[in-house]
């Protein structure tokens, strides 16, 4: 009779096959499973939510300049919801994260056309909102005066875009184009100026001149005021000279 043998090594050949095949099962089951609540849980592949509104910030913030980008979902966007938000290539971003919990966003950077684009999924609020510092200052000193430059290219189409700027303590903004946003976080006045219906991909730019020492002194506001009031005293003086010139003659010739 002839005896058939299995080396001994076969049936742990047998033991690990099968359980190499139950584990490549549950991954697989695992991978669907997440794959299903990845799909019920975020946009559609390809879908980038559209802003309703994009506020743009400079102000300062101790030592540096800070930008601010708040951008606030479409009312016809459903959470969550895929977002991206585009600022200038090697921006210092040191924020990106949910406008109104203040918490950070899981998110993917990546480089276009001379931009950092930063996408993220958002589940909680309808804001994102991203942080970073300026190169360099949007102050300028003019011949009419201080101004602040502003400029933002949004990524995609917005209907609201607003360039807002917050100013030095005790100045103000005279031109009636710019609207009054409130306060910056060091209590500066912040003024600004909305463009509706801005296109993706193209610069928006403005320039706000302003004015200092709003509540100061009359001399420290306005030197013609000081001039005008030493006229007006020079003037009285004459008066007064003239009216006691005469009064002296007068007596003079009384005496006589």
């Amino acid at each position: 009779m002839l005896n058939l043998k299995l080396p001994a090594s076969r049936p742990v050949s047998l033991f690990f096959l099968c359980a190499l095949l139950v584990i490549a099962a549950l991954a697989a089951a695992m991978t669907s499973a997440t794959a299903q609540a990845y799909a019920n849980e975020n946009v559609p592949a390809g879908h980038v939510a559209q802003f309703q509104k994009i506020q743009y910030w400079v102000m300062p913030m101790e030592e540096f300049w800070i930008a601010r980008v708040s951008a606030k979902l479409d009312d016809f966007e459903a959470l969550p919801a895929l977002v991206e938000i585009a600022v200038p290539q090697h921006s210092a971003v040191y924020f990106f994260g949910d406008g109104i919990t203040g918490t950070w966003f899981s998110y993917d950077v990546r480089t276009e056309n001379g931009f950092d684009i930063y996408t993220a999924i958002i589940t909680e609020s309808r804001v994102a909102l991203l942080e970073y510092t300026l190169n360099a200052s949007p102050f300028a000193q003019t011949s009419d005066g201080p101004t602040m430059n502003l400029s933002y290219t949004p990524l995609r189409n917005v209907h609201e875009l607003h360039l807002i700027a917050a100013f030095p303590v005790d100045s103000s903004v005279t031109d009636p184009k710019f609207e009054y946003y409130g306060v910056g976080p060091e209590g500066q006045p912040a003024f600004g100026y909305v463009i509706e219906n801005a296109l993706g991909g193209q610069e928006y730019s403005t320039t706000i001149p302003y004015i200092t020492n709003v509540s100061g002194t009359a001399t420290e506001t306005n030197p013609l005021i000081v001039v005008g009031i030493i006229a007006v005293m020079v003037f009285f003086a004459a008066v007064v000279f003239i009216f006691f010139r005469r009064g002296s003659t007068q007596s003079d010739e009384d005496d006589e």
